[in-house]
């Protein structure tokens, strides 16, 4: 495995753990605030899942160069939000859903991506000059 490869690895492995561990405080804080005292293991394990799904559309997001960027965002977002889709639907098999589960994870999902999409294209732009 080269080096390069490696670093990749390293690097959005230290992603996928800093975003989960925001999105979990962030989750547990609110749930607090709201009055409820604990969170459910499956509910944790979705939001990991859903985290790596993110964390993989972003390290896609880093690799595809197309010359258009809202194509070079939109593209990744689009197939990780029908990722996102179908794994909550998957999730209704097991766990009941709230009714607004659909509606909760675009806002929720959505709202992580375009600051991470932000970060990501600022992080370029300095790169490049």
């Amino acid at each position: 495995m080269s080096n390069n490869m490696k670093k990749q690895i390293k690097n959005t492995l230290s992603l996928y753990c800093i975003i989960f561990t925001f999105t979990t405080i962030f989750s547990s804080a609110l749930q607090l605030y709201q009055g409820i005292p604990k969170d459910n293991n499956l509910h944790i394990i979705d939001r990991s899942v859903v985290v790596f799904i993110g964390v993989l559309t972003l390290t896609l997001i880093t690799k595809i160069d197309l010359k258009n960027i809202i194509l070079n965002n939109l593209i990744p977002y689009i197939i990780s939000m029908s990722i996102v889709f179908f794994y909550v639907y998957l999730t209704s098999f097991w766990d009941e859903l709230s009714s607004n589960a659909f509606r909760d994870i675009f806002f929720n999902f959505t709202a992580l991506y375009i600051i991470m999409a932000v970060i990501i294209g600022l992080k370029n732009r300095v790169k490049r000059k």
